[in-house]
């Protein structure tokens, strides 16, 4: 299970979103809480950030990604293979959905 200290602020968060726009603005909003974010498209470039890049602390993801590496797969993924990492998936709905 994730720890308290997921939560705390300075925490690494990896946002996976598909739309630019709304990564962009959910990415400024966590930088503006305090939090170290980084950034990916879909789960494949998740993936790879989470096997080689910095520690992730906590995994946000659109439940809405579409492909064989979607949110649930990718989540999935990460509670066998980075157990620690806390996972929130966001749905929402925009005008074009």
């Amino acid at each position: 299970m994730p720890t308290a200290q997921a939560c705390d602020a300075g925490a690494t968060i990896l946002v996976v979103e598909d739309d630019v726009l709304a990564r962009i603005a959910i990415g400024e909003y966590l930088r503006e809480c305090g939090f170290r974010v980084i950034e990916a498209s879909g789960g494949l470039e998740a993936k790879t950030i989470l096997q080689h890049g910095p520690q992730i602390h906590i995994l946000f993801a659109d439940a809405r990604l579409a492909g064989d590496d979607n949110a649930f797969a990718l989540a999935q993924w990460v509670r066998r293979f980075r157990p620690k990492i806390a996972i929130v998936l966001n749905a929402s709905l925009t005008k074009k959905s």
